[in-house]
């Protein structure tokens, strides 16, 4: 008899790229759309919990990925604190400028 093997399996990438083009960003929203590949076999970290951590227009923020890890090992986070890092989603630019998100097409 095969044991299952209980897994939370999340890949995310640092900055954005485009194929065959690499890492030569210099400006524009491509360097902050980023991948996100997420799989469990755990019932309570479903599809819907992931969803649960999209902003108001309707992305997944990497500044989410910290209390998703969190959650993922148990700890409680405050949810007002959670809503408000959601609903506020931002961007450091590569001249250090603070911009919301999503920035315009």
């Amino acid at each position: 008899m095969q044991k299952k093997i209980d897994f939370n399996l999340i890949y995310t990438a640092d900055h954005g790229e485009i194929i065959n083009v690499g890492h030569r960003l210099e400006k524009g929203r491509e360097q902050y759309l980023i991948p996100f590949m997420y799989k469990s076999t755990n019932k309570h970290f479903n599809c819907a919990f992931i969803e649960s951590f999209r902003n108001k227009d309707e992305y997944l923020s990497a500044l989410m990925n910290k209390y998703i890890l969190s959650e993922l090992l148990g700890y409680d986070i405050d949810k007002n604190i959670l809503r408000s890092e959601r609903e506020y989603d931002r961007v450091l630019t590569d001249n250090e400028n603070i911009l919301p998100f999503p920035l315009e097409k």
